[in-house]
């Protein structure tokens, strides 16, 4: 196997707004504090090519997604499943997702975007090196999260990664974590948040690093408990840093070498069973939105709530009123590593479901992955009406129902050991 490898700073002039937080707060960025990224890590195998690229944003919309695939594949012979987008999910990134109220895409930044993936996987297909060992990592540590949805709640504290040596060039590492990137609070510059200070110290100690966010859709930075959330600063990003690459390093100490080769790539649309409410019900809720904007012009959440509701009438006038919501399921197999991707912001607990059903011993999963279409929740978290559950709105999408997180996991689980299964 040989692998191809380039990064490019993608940090935009100060202006774009901000991706994440809160609802309608107009947080454009004032200048930078570190930059942002598009990292790019190629595999080659008997002439088939996958590519995986990484950026740091909070995730991207189904549209881009499909445009990046169809142009790629048109370049350089790429199959769409063969083509792995994934985002660190920092919010204090330029608004990459079409949403209501935490942030707008612009169509100048999109474009942007779409330009430095081109050039840099284009980079990337011209330069090839030899692997000449691959090793696999697993080191359970304290860690930085806490169950935002479930406070005592479980939190996977594994760091997981793939360390690809090639020779006398810098050895590749890829890391895999799961918390949501908010440790810097809501400020107003661009940055890539914890995973952001992650790299730069593995970039520090000699290794090309790119970082995956695991599914943390249940998981905040242990900062996020105190009274000052929103307020972490770079100390905190500094602390968070250290403390994962030095999880790292331990596990690079126990290092477990593993086979290179028999790549393969797939890709499946799982449906997640969904619940349209009933228009007497939207009718309801715009009424009570309306009458708060009229108290309070500046009220994000009504504006947020109102805009993602007169939405869901659209829906349900429309006809798209369906049952079900397709969520893209990715996998990369690399001869011993195994590399999932899930669409969605999905639960650690949903994920660890998923990894018991796959059965598959060495496995990386990254959230955030691809077209970025909503929340998958556990099935508490449904009926308690939490957080995802009212977050649909904003993702234009209807609520998903009870258990439809578990079912979820269990068919990814199933794809991934049946990819797995599959001859090279």
């Amino acid at each position: 196997m040989e692998i191809g490898w380039s990064q490019r700073d993608i940090t935009p002039l100060p202006g774009e707004e901000l991706g994440g937080y809160g609802y309608y707060m107009n947080r454009r960025a004032d200048r930078t504090l570190d930059p942002l990224f598009c990292r790019v890590c190629a595999f080659r195998e008997n002439g088939r090519v996958a590519v995986l690229v990484q950026f740091d944003l909070i995730g991207l919309q189904a549209d881009h997604v499909e445009e990046l695939r169809a142009r790629l594949g048109r370049a350089h012979g790429l199959p769409a499943e063969a083509i792995f987008f994934h985002c660190t999910h920092t919010h204090t990134g330029p608004a990459s997702l079409r949403w209501f109220g935490p942030g707008e895409l612009t169509q100048t930044w999109r474009q942007i975007v779409t330009k430095h993936v081109m050039d840099t996987v284009a980079d990337v297909l011209k330069h090839w090196e030899p692997v000449q060992r691959a090793c696999y990592i697993d080191h359970e540590f304290p860690g930085i999260a806490q169950n935002r949805d479930e406070p005592g709640g479980p939190v996977d504290n594994h760091v997981r990664g793939l360390l690809l040596e090639m020779g006398q060039a810098a050895p590749i590492l890829l890391v895999n974590y799961g918390c949501h990137a908010v440790a810097l609070g809501v400020w107003r510059v661009y940055s890539a948040d914890y995973p952001g200070a992650v790299v730069r110290y593995l970039n520090a100690l000699g290794y090309r690093a790119l970082f995956l966010n695991a599914p943390c859709g249940d998981l905040d930075p242990c900062v996020t408990k105190s009274a000052a959330f929103g307020k972490g600063g770079e100390e905190v990003l500094d602390f968070y840093g250290r403390r994962i690459v030095e999880a790292v390093e331990r596990a690079l100490k126990s290092k477990e070498a593993v086979p290179v080769g028999s790549m393969q790539f797939a890709s499946k649309l799982i449906d997640l069973a969904v619940q349209p409410p009933a228009r007497s019900e939207c009718e309801r809720t715009i009424a009570e939105s309306t009458a708060l904007l009229e108290k309070d012009a500046t009220d994000g959440m009504a504006l947020s709530t109102l805009n993602g509701t007169k939405n869901w009438i659209q829906m349900l006038d429309s006809g798209r009123c369906v049952a079900r919501q397709p969520i893209e399921v990715q996998v990369l197999h690399l001869g011993g590593v195994t590399l999932a991707g899930i669409g969605a912001e999905f639960y650690s607990e949903l994920s660890a479901l998923m990894r018991a059903k796959a059965g598959i011993q060495r496995l990386l999963v990254a959230g955030t992955c691809n077209a970025v279409t909503c929340y998958i929740a556990t099935r508490r978290s449904v009926e308690n009406s939490r957080y995802p559950v009212r977050a649909a709105r904003f993702y234009g999408v209807f609520p998903h129902t009870a258990g439809a997180g578990e079912r979820f996991a269990e068919e990814a689980g199933a794809f991934l050991a049946d990819t797995a299964a599959r001859p090279g």
